[in-house]
């Protein structure tokens, strides 16, 4: 994938320009005309630039009452129409995307909402569902909403890690680059992330292994896949004959088995042995929640095998090569996909790749440490460059070399020792604009939509042109008022503001008036203890309805105003409640730097 050999332009070009040099200029999230197959003056891998011609917006009719919404944002919607009404399978990343999909589904059927299906916990699959329906509907029965047992525990652990996350997010989605050959091309997986409004409702069914349900007169066959995400369900439409395989088939792409953004193991052996599972049905359509749908079983199989194959074939290799001690460096030399799975139009490294699944996995079983005490042994951050920088000639060598290192194509050289000279110096703009030239020139190369997103957004975040203040996490209002109070609680004791807190010992009781929970807090010498139970004495205890504490913790109520107004009672002092809180650390407004450390 690296290998590629491209020549590079400026990163902004204008759209006269591109359409003299064939480049076509970028709309709604894929391109309007094919890129140059020239390799001047261009700066988008041709590979790459050939894959966005699949992400169209499209209402793809599977069969007689199947639909599939997609490149109408991230991840796909689809709709299932039955006797009496339709079933919905995911609600695309935010409520301006979902009543997109929701417009197109209205010409095909006006029938009611029956069933919303959260295929996993993820973003761009669960956060448009008011578009499609209201809590209240919810609420009172007229819409049912599906998923795994562990959705709303893992949504929550994804919201405590949400400032760093999203961030992270960002980068690799593109979320901050200029639509266009040097900016956002696609995503890999579908168009675009795309702005909006994000909403959630609570599942009002949930389930472990199976579950075997009729909706509006159609049969369904729920069960858990665990695999991209460890919450992940397919169904199974027996009647049809229709596979959904959500998002354990991730698109005409390599799947991302580790996500450079971040996330907790993605265990490959589970995954392929969850497409084994996919395998067992006799399917004549399947619909994935990424890329477009198959039909006819023998192209099925044919992709669910080459993509179980390519999981299990990286996977096992690298354990091979894992035990003849080989580290992750020396790892991402040798394991390499078989060119005819490489070479499969489902397995492309336009989303996740090889090399970053390599690592993930040796990470993954053995963690960071690759054996050499070197590693652990090394000088501290700041010193560490100041030494390296000392030895390698001074800064000025340095500058120089990266300048030769960039004309000479070799990019990731250039990166590498530029890092030592802005670690040395922050301020350092000449070495900062130099390594984010080198990073786009670098990130122009990349089939991996992630890889070059984020070497692109890095140059930003180097040249000082990056602005997240206005960009909006994954942790909104809607979302957190719509999960558990207990893990809000629970995530509040990685807030506490450890050092304030080492001659402290403190106990707040919660009860939740509106839904008879009993929680406790413990702050103790730097820790803060979450208690599933009241504890039995307490320096002060809140009663309070559960959206009333959700809002004071968010800072959209004070303790003042609610004690005054009523909405909260207070057994103790009012002081006391407020020095509890006072230990815990409010959202920081620095904005979170990736690149320049």
């Amino acid at each position: 994938m690296r290998k590629n050999s491209l020549r590079s332009t400026m990163p902004y070009l204008s759209s006269g320009l591109l359409t003299l040099f064939g480049l076509g200029v970028y709309e709604g999230g894929s391109w309007s005309e094919t890129v140059s197959r020239e390799e001047e003056e261009t700066t988008v891998n041709p590979q790459l630039a050939e894959h966005s011609k699949i992400m169209q917006k499209k209402i793809y009719r599977v069969r007689d009452n199947v639909y599939l919404a997609y490149g109408y944002g991230l991840a796909n919607a689809a709709m299932i129409v039955g006797d009496d009404g339709v079933i919905i399978i995911d609600t695309m990343e935010n409520e301006k995307s979902g009543r997109e999909v929701l417009e197109e589904f209205r010409k095909i059927t006006d029938k009611p909402i029956k069933a919303i299906i959260y295929t996993h916990h993820h973003p761009d699959h669960i956060f448009g569902v008011k578009a499609f329906i209201s809590e209240n509907d919810a609420r009172e029965g007229k819409t049912e909403i599906y998923a795994h047992e562990s959705l709303l525990e893992n949504l929550t652990k994804d919201i405590d890690l949400a400032p760093v996350m999203s961030v992270r997010a960002f980068y690799s989605m593109g979320t901050f680059l200029e639509k266009g050959p040097g900016g956002a091309v696609e995503a890999g997986i579908g168009p675009e992330w795309r702005e909006g409004s994000l909403t959630f409702i609570r599942p009002t069914k949930t389930f472990r292994d199976t579950l075997d349900v009729e909706v509006a007169g159609i049969r369904m066959h729920l069960f858990h896949v665990p695999g991209e995400a460890s919450d992940e369900i397919a169904v199974w439409f027996p009647d049809m004959a229709v596979l959904h395989t959500a998002e354990i088939i991730q698109g005409e792409t390599f799947p991302n088995i580790y996500s450079i953004r971040g996330s907790r193991f993605r265990d490959p052996v589970k995954w392929f042995k969850s497409i084994d599972k996919l395998r067992e049905f006799p399917a004549k359509h399947m619909v994935p929640s990424h890329g477009r749908p198959v039909s006819g079983n023998k192209n099925i199989r044919g992709i669910l095998t080459a993509y179980r194959d390519a999981i299990q074939f990286v996977h096992d290799q690298t354990v091979r090569f894992m035990n003849k001690g080989l580290t992750p460096d020396e790892l991402v030399e040798v394991v390499k996909l078989p060119k005819y799975l490489a070479g499969h139009p489902w397995l492309g490294e336009f989303y996740g790749t090889v090399d970053h699944s390599v690592r993930q996995i040796y990470n993954g079983y053995l963690g960071f440490f690759d054996g050499d005490m070197t590693y652990l042994a090394k000088p501290e951050h700041v010193e560490r460059a100041v030494r390296y920088v000392e030895i390698m000639g001074g800064r000025d060598n340095i500058i120089e070399t990266a300048q030769k290192a960039i004309m000479e194509k070799r990019y990731g050289w250039a990166m590498d020792i530029l890092t030592w000279v802005i670690r040395m110096n922050y301020n350092d703009m000449e070495a900062r604009k130099l390594k984010a030239e080198a990073l786009r020139h670098w990130g122009y190369l990349q089939t991996s939509i992630n890889w070059r997103n984020w070497a692109l957004t890095a140059a930003l975040e180097l040249e000082g042109e990056l602005d997240i203040s206005q960009k909006h996490g994954f942790g909104s209002t809607d979302i957190i008022k719509s999960l558990p109070a207990r893990g809000m609680l629970e995530g509040l004791t990685m807030k506490l503001k450890a050092e304030e807190t080492m001659n402290v010992h403190k106990i707040l009781g919660i009860s939740l008036a509106d839904t008879g929970d009993r929680y406790g807090l413990e702050i103790r010498r730097g820790v803060c203890q979450f208690h599933s139970e009241l504890p039995a004495k307490t320096s002060a205890t809140i009663i309070a309805t559960k959206d009333t504490l959700i809002r004071i913790l968010l800072g959209e109520a004070t303790l003042e105003e609610s004690a005054k107004n009523g909405s909260i009672e207070i057994e103790g002092k009012l002081e006391d409640v407020k020095d509890f809180f006072s230990h815990f650390e409010h959202p920081s407004k620095e904005p979170i730097k990736l690149t320049m450390r």
